[in-house]
């Protein structure tokens, strides 16, 4: 930096007490001819491997708390936390592999604001603004530290593979969320869940003369479609229900179906219409299971089927749950006898 203003960077650590992989910086400014008062400033982290003609951008830190004053000939100390996350640090790991025997080297671009002392005792108005930019290079940790700290960072860590659809959604969320990658979605939906933990809701359902819970929880589910992309359904249908099924199909949500074929003109019409409508059918002699899933929202695991007998006369009883964890296991169940099934029989009768 010019003016006899001169900023270095002391020292780089882990901070080990930070919930995802952080660095602390140690940075001295000082001034050589002239008192300051100097800003917290910000500054451009950077990767920069030695063996490669290129720098690779970590994030923006901030430097300091409040205004410090250095006189001339004097420095002052600033401090910084920069949190990394497993993504970057992933990335510097991979990096590091093509050049084993090279140190970590990062760098700093700084851009600092102080106000110049002129000496007047009457007013603060004749004190001078300046500002400097400083680029530090060659900001060097060595490799055993390096692998140190990665042993740390990553001994409460399990890498999980996301992919498909989960990775669609995920990527949704984080301007959702105001996130600025994964790691940072994680952690405030961590900090939100914790604060306000998700409530996961139970229900019995029956059908009985005198009482058609499982019928109004249908239909109420069918209703939910906010971020739904997907219904999927075991058992025989008919009519009963096929207003809210046709509706969901028109709204480009998609309805699979495994069932059994049956002579029933009822069940034979609904499925019809229902093909006629896009939605996907599939036939399997040995279902017996019957379940209606609504995305990764709902799920009723019952001894019904969607018929109107079912939810208005037979005596039926079943479980309603927005538990993640049983709702993940039926869509396996789901999936697994939708793989070994057949396209259904969809003539009209």
């Amino acid at each position: 930096m010019s003016n006899g203003i001169t900023i270095e960077c002391d020292d780089v650590r882990p901070q080990y007490d930070a919930v995802t992989p952080t660095l602390e910086l140690s940075l001295r400014l000082s001034s050589r001819d002239r008192s300051i008062e100097v800003l917290p400033f910000q500054y451009a982290f950077y990767f920069a491997p030695p063996s490669l003609n290129v720098r690779h951008y970590l994030g923006r830190g901030t430097a300091g708390e409040k205004v410090l004053s250095v006189s001339r000939g004097g420095s002052a100390h600033f401090r910084s936390s920069l949190e990394l996350g497993y993504q970057k640090l992933a990335f510097i790991e991979k990096a590091m592999k093509s050049t084993p025997e090279s140190d970590v080297c990062f760098e700093l671009q700084i851009d600092v604001d102080y106000w110049e002392d002129k000496g007047s005792t009457e007013t603060n108005d004749l004190r001078k603004h300046g500002s400097e930019s400083a680029h530090i290079r060659n900001l060097s940790v060595a490799r055993s530290h390096w692998t140190k700290w990665l042993a740390h960072w990553g001994k409460d860590v399990r890498t999980i593979t996301i992919s498909g659809l989960l990775a669609k959604q995920l990527d949704e969320l984080i301007p959702e969320w105001g996130a600025l990658d994964y790691d940072d979605l994680i952690g405030t939906m961590t900090k939100r869940f914790r604060e306000a933990p998700f409530k996961i809701e139970n229900q019995f359902l029956c059908t009985l003369p005198t009482k058609r819970t499982l019928q109004r929880k249908l239909v109420d589910i069918l209703a939910d479609t906010t971020g739904i992309e997907e219904v999927l359904i075991t058992g025989w249908i008919d009519g009963v229900l096929l207003p809210e099924l046709r509706r969901l199909l028109e709204g480009g949500i998609r309805v699979r179906i495994i069932t059994r074929f049956s002579q029933e003109k009822g069940v034979r019409d609904a499925i019809h219409r229902l093909s006629e409508s896009n939605a996907a059918i599939r036939e399997n002699k040995m279902v017996h299971a019957r379940m209606i899933i609504v995305g990764d929202k709902h799920v009723i695991v019952s001894s019904a089927d969607l018929k109107t007998d079912s939810l208005s006369e037979n005596r039926e009883a079943g479980i309603y749950t927005t538990d993640p964890t049983i709702i993940g296991a039926a869509r396996s169940l789901f999936e697994e006898i939708w793989n070994e099934s057949i396209s259904s029989r969809t003539e009209p009768t």
